[in-house]
């Protein structure tokens, strides 16, 4: 009896942390759709398009792992990044699942939602849809807020190990957006990556054994002039553009509508959000859509030989560049309602994941720098012509008689004084 009554209470004090959890969650939640309008939206931005592109590429296929945005100061990465917010569709869940888990795929669910889940009268699990996650990695993150760590809190008042989810379970399913990548701790990095190459984040510290599915897009930015990107995270995205390149800079009247549309959000965020509804709207169909046809979408043989070609032709390492550009096409593909890949689709592959990992225009670089003759010797002193030779030979006579004169005045001084 002791017993019974002593698990009774900790299934009532584990029902009360999830409650209290749930609260919390809830209410990030009511904050985060809040908060989610107030970003320039995406619609309303000037110039950049195949950043735009390039991010909603990303949104139909997630399996791209990520996008990387690079350029100097206020040319909009920051803003591209962030207005990707209000694009993502909503995306169905299992209900108190700590990682966003799809209820279709119940092969993937970790042991903490299959304990947690609950389930209707008809025995179908509860769901609920929410807003696609999008999570900000901050630079001064530690490993255990990353992670995942023990809650010390709710594991006194339960009675048992209670883990408390990181940003890499809130992000599954979802964005995780890194500002300042350049700048972001060894550490982190290492973790970071062998949990998205994996696909599932492991946890095995004080007393913890857990393990989730972590697989959330990764969009970073970053500024070449504060330090460069490590190329080993750099090679794992598989778009890297820079808005320095597309900027709208030698344009007036994109200049112009740009300082507009960036005054207009400023004095009434609101207003110019509700503005552009309908457009954001009509792009989250559009991505929801072109998620669901990009199944049916179907690559021939030939396109896969030309990237291959492409690839080994910028002597390309490795074979990220050729499947990176494969996915990037039927995405195209799948965006423009087609099912089947084009010559515009091949070349967008090419454009946005071959031709940034070439290498063999910086070996030819490295090959000039090499082979750069050495600078040519200084030039010889201007001859001078007879004229000039006999001025300076008459300047060295009348000088030596000087000193002659001199001398012998010296010699008599010194003979009187002798005297």
């Amino acid at each position: 009896r002791r017993g019974t009554r002593h698990g009774a209470r900790v299934v009532a004090r584990a029902t009360d942390v999830d409650e209290r959890v749930a609260a919390v969650e809830a209410e990030e939640a009511t904050e985060t759709a809040v908060w989610r309008g107030l970003v320039l939206p995406i619609t309303r931005l000037v110039g950049l398009d195949d950043v735009k592109l390039a991010l909603k590429l990303a949104c139909i296929d997630p399996s791209l792992g990520g996008v990387g945005i690079c350029g100097g100061h206020g040319t909009a990465k920051t803003t591209l990044a962030r207005s990707l917010r209000g694009i993502l569709p909503r995306i169905e869940v299992v209900k108190r699942s700590i990682c966003n888990c799809d209820p279709e795929r119940p092969e993937e669910w970790d042991a903490l939602t299959n304990e947690r889940l609950r389930r209707d009268a008809k025995g179908q699990v509860e769901t609920q849809v929410v807003d696609c996650p999008f999570i900000e990695l901050p630079l001064g993150c530690t490993e255990d807020r990353l992670v995942g760590s023990l809650d010390v809190q709710a594991s006194m008042e339960a009675g048992k190990p209670i883990f408390e989810p990181g940003l890499l379970a809130q992000a599954h399913r979802g964005i995780l957006y890194i500002d300042d990548v350049n700048l972001l701790q060894d550490d982190l990095v290492s973790l970071l990556l062998t949990a998205i190459e994996s696909g599932v984040n492991r946890v095995e510290r004080e007393g913890l054994s857990v393990a989730h599915p972590c697989r959330p897009l990764v969009v970073a930015t970053w500024n070449p002039e504060e330090g460069l990107l490590r190329p080993h995270l750099l090679d794992r995205l598989a778009i890297a553009l820079s808005t320095d390149q597309q900027t709208v800079y030698t344009n007036l009247d994109e200049r112009v509508d740009a300082v507009g549309a960036t005054m207009d959000f400023a004095e009434n965020a609101q207003s110019s959000t509700a503005e552009s509804s309908e457009e954001i709207q009509n792009l989250q169909t559009a991505l929801l859509f072109s998620r669901e046809q990009l199944g049916d979408v179907r690559i021939t043989d030939e396109q896969l030989k030309r990237f291959s070609e492409e690839a080994a032709r910028g002597q390309c390492e490795g074979h990220r560049a050729e499947i990176f550009a494969a996915k990037i096409a039927m995405a195209c593909a799948a965006l423009a309602g087609r099912d089947v890949v084009n010559a515009e689709d091949v070349q967008q592959g090419v454009k946005l994941a071959i031709l940034p990992r070439i290498r063999v225009a910086q070996e030819r670089m490295e090959e000039e720098m090499d082979q750069t003759p050495p600078p040519p010797p200084p030039p010889p002193p201007p001859q001078m012509d007879d004229n000039d030779q006999d001025q300076e030979q008459d300047q060295q006579e009348e000088q030596d008689q000087q000193e002659e004169m001199e001398e012998q005045e010296q010699e008599e001084e010194q003979e009187e004084d002798l005297q």
